[in-house]
């Protein structure tokens, strides 16, 4: 029996060659390439997360400015608890600018709201008329109303214009006002 076991002995070396490679050498290759994978993403993720920390400085400072520049852009918006209030307060804003430029106002219609992400839009015309002093200083001074009051289109008409004082000019203005919806 041991003649015919060392007859096949060659056999028996290359089925435990084999088997070593089957359940031992294989799967542990394996297991070292899973394992070098997964190393290598975490060191790609902490590659990435050492980036954000080292920019961390830089990104408080832009999130410090946008802070900053959003402080300074709600200076620009009428911010009013009603709709109401919100238009008493600017009809008597631009009726103490008119009165003050002499100008007599004909009308102010309010031309409806449009609805934006975090603010409402109003449309305004104004028609007053006056001495072209008066026009002059009040769209002036409507213009540099804070929060803006911007003119979209304006126009100004008169019977004839002669330069004098006494002339009536017309102007007919279109205004956009922004409102926070806070």
């Amino acid at each position: 029996m041991k003649k015919d076991l060392l007859k096949y002995k060659h056999y028996f070396i290359a089925l435990g060659a084999l088997l070593v490679y089957l359940y031992i050498t294989e799967p542990l290759f394996i297991s070292i390439l899973e394992q070098q994978n997964r190393i290598d993403l975490n060191e790609k993720k902490l590659s990435k997360i050492n980036g954000m920390i080292e920019s961390e400085a830089q990104i408080i400072s832009l999130l410090n400015d946008n802070e900053l520049k959003l402080k300074n852009a709600e200076s620009f918006f009428y911010k009013s608890e009603s709709e109401s209030e919100f238009k008493l307060e600017l009809q008597k804003q631009i009726e103490e600018i008119l009165q003050e430029a002499n100008c007599e106002i004909e009308t102010l219609d309010w031309n409806g709201k449009v609805d934006l992400e975090n603010l409402y839009r109003w449309n305004l015309n104004l028609r007053y008329q006056g001495n072209p002093a008066c026009i002059i200083q009040a769209s002036r001074k409507i213009e540099s109303l804070l929060p803006i009051v911007n003119i979209n289109n304006y126009r100004y008409t008169a019977r004839r214009i002669n330069g004098a004082v006494r002339t009536k000019i017309t102007a007919i203005l279109e205004l956009t006002i922004l409102q926070d919806k806070a």
